[in-house]
């Protein structure tokens, strides 16, 4: 599938207060799975080597969007990408990357409570699991999915004290 780099003509601003412009419509920029397969990705003994080589401030950021990354490299073999998550060198990396997957998972299933369930389920280790429950819950609130209120109720309460207030109070589903 191709998929366009820019859509509309760019402008970038400059410290300076000077602007600098330029359109892509000549150029049709496009990147194509043909051009970019997953065999060019970083491979599956390291993906995590572009995140982990930025600054600490930026690799938040990088990891919400590695497991888009690790999705490509291990399919949709959802186990297999949230142990990638997890053999990330550093918390942040590993924390937010699990969470990733829940927005993943609760976008895939347009917020429906059974499919989230089902899928974060077949996440083989605890941590994992509540990442995807808790990542979701807020996944499905943001997006205002059909009975969000209660799907992001209903995937927090499968956590364990304290985190299931943690994730309800994160999903803005305090109820008082």
């Amino acid at each position: 599938m191709d998929t366009p780099l820019l859509s509309a003509p760019l402008t970038i601003a400059l410290a300076s207060g000077c602007s600098l412009s330029f359109s892509t419509a000549a150029a049709s920029a496009r990147i194509s799975d043909s051009e970019f397969p997953a065999s060019a990705l970083p491979g599956a003994a390291n993906p995590w080597q572009l995140c982990e080589a930025l600054a600490g401030q930026y690799q938040y950021n990088c990891a919400r969007y590695q497991s888009g990354l690790l999705v490509r490299i291990f399919g949709q073999n959802l186990p297999d990408t949230a142990a990638a998550c997890q053999r990330a060198s550093r918390e942040i990396l590993r924390s937010t990357c699990l969470d990733s997957l829940g927005y993943r998972v609760a976008q895939s299933a347009e917020g429906e409570a059974t499919e989230i369930i089902a899928a974060c389920r077949r996440i083989t280790f605890a941590e994992g699991r509540q990442a995807c429950f808790s990542g979701a819950a807020r996944e499905v609130r943001f997006q205002h999915y059909e009975n969000s209120t209660e799907t992001s109720q209903q995937l927090c309460a499968l956590l364990p004290a304290p985190s299931d207030a943690a994730c309800l109070h994160a999903a803005g589903g305090v109820v008082e």
